[in-house]
């Protein structure tokens, strides 16, 4: 695997990732396991999994991952070069108009737009994700506990991965108690 081949592969995603962590999965899903075949949809959850698990930002977090699956830590840091240099010249160039341009209304109609294009993005990825994932009564109900305790409690993500995590460890070791695999 060359190093600039994964610069380039993450520097398209990144180019293409806008509406946040989760929006690079669908970018990811066509461009990493369907036309190059670099990953599994497996690894695309799992990774996805690790990813929000960590501190940081969940398109870097992702692209360190697959950038390592394929060529090790310089295999991490062109993914992650690769992903962050777009946004980063996108952001570094409109800096110093924001605060010109906040409040004119056409931004805030496209960026309204622009939220319900993201928006309608992630529910496509998630209602993916819940058929991959979510298949015996035990998964169900560990995603609909999770997805009580964001919109009911409004707990930090993290304690519902947590013990989501555990659940899922606890379920494990039973198993191999009790079937022996």
């Amino acid at each position: 695997m060359k190093l600039w081949e994964l610069f380039w592969a993450f520097l398209k995603i990144g180019a293409q990732a806008f509406g946040g962590g989760y929006t690079i999965i669908v970018i990811v899903k066509s461009a990493l396991v369907e036309k190059k075949k670099w990953l599994t949809n497996k690894q695309v959850i799992d990774y996805l999994a690790m990813s929000s698990s960590l501190p940081g930002i969940i398109a870097i977090n992702f692209s360190a991952f697959t950038g390592y699956h394929r060529a090790g830590v310089l295999g991490a840091i062109s993914a992650v070069l690769g992903v962050i240099t777009i946004p980063f010249l996108i952001i570094l160039s409109i800096a110093g108009l924001i605060t010109q341009i906040a409040n004119h209304p056409w931004l805030t109609y496209a960026l309204e737009g622009i939220q319900l294009a993201v928006c309608a993005l992630l529910l496509s990825f998630t209602m993916t994700l819940m058929k991959k994932s979510v298949k015996t009564m035990g998964t169900k109900l560990i995603a609909a506990g999770t997805f009580c305790s964001f919109c009911l409690f409004h707990l930090s993500p993290l304690w519902p991965m947590i013990v989501a995590g555990l659940i899922g460890w606890l379920s494990y070791k039973y198993r191999k108690k009790v079937f022996g695999s």
